[in-house]
């Protein structure tokens, strides 16, 4: 019988997997300009060309070798799919879960992996609980983002003054353009530094979530068996490289529905989905005895 590994294992042997693959290809191309610098230029441009392409080609094809692998090892696939949401080339994605249904994957030779796959997938998550998560975690802003803001928005505003007073005595014609530039790099850091200097000093808890329920800044406390549909939901805006993606908790109560943007606290979306889950079943757990 094989031994199975836990989600996070799995995930740390594909970081491993990048780092030593990295490190590798870095060391032949070193050894290489070593011992081949006097070699023509086109074909060592050539072979500098390859050695950078190589490793990410190896990769990409590495990726589906690698989740089949953690698929067929892990002890809690569910757990391996929230987990590698969003990750580097190997997030287990819709599209990825659809080519496995309709054995698109080259993979699959054996038809017992296959089948071994399908069965984890359709089982229902057996929960195993944390022992190192404490009966209660309360959420707050995070101190670290909110000084990267308060940082970032004085050096932008640092940057609209000096732009202002080095060149306001060479507007020409098009003037107006800059000083509508500089008014909203001046704002926009006006707003940023004093969003962030307010959330510095907030100390009041945003998230409070335990064994009993949950509770959020602007909502009262509900037990677990008064929410429905506890979850991270992520909003995107735009298209292409000005796309942004929020991410909010949100739930329904008794009184309505709540829904707070988790982005400035000191959590992220993926922890907080695991104590979602975690919390609501322990209550569960503790119902029974």
């Amino acid at each position: 019988m094989k031994k199975e590994i836990t989600a996070e294992k799995a995930i740390k042997t594909w970081y491993y997997l990048l780092i030593t693959t990295s490190i590798a290809w870095i060391v032949v191309i070193l050894l290489w300009m070593r011992f081949f610098e006097k070699s023509d230029s086109s074909f060592t441009g050539l072979i500098f060309i390859l050695a950078f392409f190589t490793p990410i080609i190896f990769i990409y094809f590495a990726r589906n070798k690698w989740r089949i692998w953690a698929l067929t090892h892990v002890d809690n696939v569910h757990k391996l799919k929230r987990k590698t949401e969003g990750m580097f080339m190997v997030s287990m994605d819709t599209e990825f879960f659809e080519q496995i249904e309709h054995k698109k994957l080259n993979h699959f030779e054996d038809k017992k992996v296959y089948r071994d796959i399908r069965s984890r997938l359709a089982q229902e998550e057996v929960f195993t609980d944390d022992k190192t998560v404490p009966d209660e975690t309360v959420i707050y802003f995070s101190k670290a983002k909110s000084w990267l803001a308060v940082a970032v928005s004085l050096v932008c505003l640092s940057f609209a003054l000096f732009l202002f007073f080095s060149l306001k005595d060479k507007f020409d014609g098009y003037g107006i353009f800059i000083v509508v530039f500089i008014l909203l790099i001046f704002f926009v850091s006006i707003v940023v530094f004093f969003d962030g200097f307010r959330k510095l000093n907030n100390v009041e808890p945003q998230i409070t979530i335990n064994n009993r329920g949950i509770k959020t800044i602007a909502t009262d406390f509900y037990k677990w068996e008064e929410i429905e549909y506890a979850k991270i939901k992520s909003v995107s805006s735009g298209t292409g490289k000005s796309r942004t993606i929020k991410h909010y908790l949100t739930y329904k109560h008794p009184k309505g529905k709540e829904e707070i943007n988790i982005y400035a606290l000191d959590i992220s979306r993926k922890e907080l989905t695991e104590l979602l889950i975690l919390y609501r079943e322990r209550s569960k757990l503790q119902k029974q005895i």
